[in-house]
């Protein structure tokens, strides 16, 4: 490594996993693959890399086995030493790396999920999240709802947390005209209770005794994916089951429709990225959702947080071309003005500015 480089501000980006899912692809995306960063970036991998980060320049594994692991939290600090212009971006919940905040390892928190609702070792977590609050340069959360939560657990942070949306990684497309043959309505995400695999099912059911003339996809994989098969193939619902893909592009032109059963997400990257390739979105009412899908503007929530309620908003676009084509133009407009990349990385530097001018300036107060 030559001295121009060695010498080059870097940002740590500590993850707890290098396989597919959201968090990984925005950091690989709009961090590590951004070749115009006045930045260096680095990432540490708290397990195993995966099909979205693997190994390569400036890349860690660690393969720990919990968050109080002794000898990776040593091994963080030796490779953090390598970096003695750095700051850490902790994009995860791991104990023992919110004791790494320091002057020699500034910290920004960047809060994807929500730490204050975890219920293993709550006490714990808490009185570690109170130090990690009062000594972070910033706190990045994803949504207003993970902020509003965050903000009640844990107020002395208050005044360093801003919201900043994550970006789309797709292309924006062009809005979808109302389809005239079979409409296909498509899930995206893992197959668990949370994502709610089940629910979709049953609200595929529904719209099928109905309309004959529908599809379904569901995209992702997760431990609801064998009972999620079993039971379309009970009902008799025609869903594809495509597994874990990388090439979700390819995929979003295949949906019609985007059906959103999540009832606890932060933020929701598969409602951002059918937004930016035009496709309608209906949605429970949960968590983050209603800060994105504004109801009969840019999507359309149910009533209730249940498959009957959905199935019943989700008919209504396949009824109702003006409303399709109306609520896909919307979206679209919508995504630009939020979800964007570019944007996104312009506003990252902004962050990042300030939090090496503030540790510099913290340095020299204390030196």
């Amino acid at each position: 490594m030559n001295t121009l480089q060695k010498n080059k501000p870097t940002i740590v980006h500590l993850l707890h996993e290098g396989d597919f899912g959201g968090i990984q692809r925005i950091v690989k995306g709009a961090f590590l693959d951004n070749k115009n960063s006045r930045y260096r970036h680095a990432a540490i991998i708290c397990g195993r890399f995966g099909q979205v980060i693997g190994s390569g320049h400036n890349r860690y594994s660690l393969e720990i086995k919990n968050g109080f692991d002794l000898r990776s939290f040593l091994r963080i600090h030796a490779i953090l030493n390598r970096y003695p212009r750095s700051i850490v971006l902790n994009h995860i919940d791991m104990p023992l790396a919110r004791l790494l905040i320091s002057r020699r390892y500034p910290m920004i928190l960047m809060e994807h999920g929500c730490i204050a609702t975890r219920k293993k070792f709550k006490a714990i977590n808490q009185q570690l999240g109170k130090y990690a609050c009062s000594h972070a340069l910033g706190i990045i959360c994803i949504s207003n709802y993970i902020r509003g939560i965050f903000e009640k657990t844990y107020p002395m942070g208050r005044a360093k947390i801003k919201t900043l949306y994550n970006p789309v990684l797709v292309p924006f497309l062009s809005p979808r005209v109302f389809p005239k043959t079979t409409v296909t309505v498509g899930f995206i995400g893992r197959f668990s209770p949370e994502k709610g695999a089940l629910d979709f099912i049953a609200c595929a059911n529904e719209i099928y005794s109905r309309r004959k003339k529908v599809r379904f996809i569901m995209i992702g994989n997760g431990p609801q994916f064998a009972e999620a098969r079993l039971r379309a193939a009970i009902l008799g619902v025609p869903v594809v089951f495509t597994g874990a893909v990388s090439d979700i592009e390819t995929y979003l032109q295949k949906i019609d429709i985007l059906a959103v059963t999540s009832n606890k997400d932060a933020f929701n990257m598969a409602v951002a990225e059918a937004m930016a390739s035009g496709i309608p979105v209906a949605g429970f009412p949960a968590a983050a959702i209603p800060e994105i899908i504004r109801n009969k503007e840019t999507g359309l929530l149910s009533g209730k947080k249940d498959a009957s309620s959905l199935a019943l908003v989700i008919m209504q676009l396949l009824d109702n071309a003006v409303l399709y084509e109306s609520i896909s133009r919307n979206a679209l407009s919508f995504a630009k003005q939020r979800f964007d990349l570019n944007a996104y990385r312009e506003q990252w530097d902004r962050i990042f500015d300030a939090a090496f001018n503030s540790s510099a300036s913290h340095n020299r107060a204390s030196a």
